[in-house]
């Protein structure tokens, strides 16, 4: 590996493609990050929809300026969402999760 990097180092060739594939195997899911009201007033929490599902967090990811409503890629463990904002990793513990409700209209019967 080490010296595959080295003839593509000094044939001028970038390496962003070997490292970008690699995030896409370590961060396979994709989530939707938002902002949602606490149970108290004027608390907030982050909300992460990943398919049919949304994951509450009291976490804020302060390293990173994660754009809200955005998609961005994700993995997930029992109880800790990752969420790769650019090529920071912002880690959220997920104290509560509902299915994803869209507002649609509804049809007439």
């Amino acid at each position: 590996m080490k010296r595959r990097l080295l003839i593509l180092l000094l044939l001028g060739t970038s390496v962003a493609p070997t490292n970008s594939a690699a995030k896409d195997r370590d961060y396979p899911l994709h989530a939707v990050v938002g902002i949602g009201r606490g149970e108290y007033p004027g608390e907030y929490v982050t909300e992460l929809r990943i398919g049919h599902t949304v994951y509450v967090s009291h976490d804020a990811c302060r390293k990173a300026n994660v754009g809200f409503n955005q998609n961005y890629p994700a993995r997930k463990d029992e109880r800790t969402i990752w969420v790769l904002v650019g090529s920071i990793a912002c880690k959220y513990h997920v104290w509560d999760e509902h299915p994803f409700l869209a507002h649609m209209a509804r049809a007439d019967k």
